[in-house]
């Protein structure tokens, strides 16, 4: 999958930030995917393509329960320094 194929699929799904809490990445993800930054794996694309499959219902009951178990939002990750 190219990263403009990536992008209008997930365009398709809503925002950066509702596909990564779908998917339970950063939003920062998904855009290094759209830029070509970071390489799309077989899995993410599967697990996008997935998405697109699910109804507008379903993908807002994913979306939802993986807020709840996240209770509200993802914690950003802090970036490793190297001494």
């Amino acid at each position: 999958m190219t990263p403009e194929q990536y992008k209008e699929i997930r365009g398709s799904l809503g925002t950066q930030a509702e596909v990564a809490a779908m998917l339970e990445t950063a939003r920062e993800t998904i855009a290094r995917r759209e830029t070509g930054k970071d390489r799309i794996t077989k899995e993410a694309a599967l697990a996008l393509f997935g998405l697109s499959k699910l109804s507008k219902n379903q993908r807002t009951s994913v979306f939802v329960a993986t807020l709840q178990k996240n209770q509200g939002g993802f914690k950003q990750r802090k970036k490793r320094v190297k001494p």
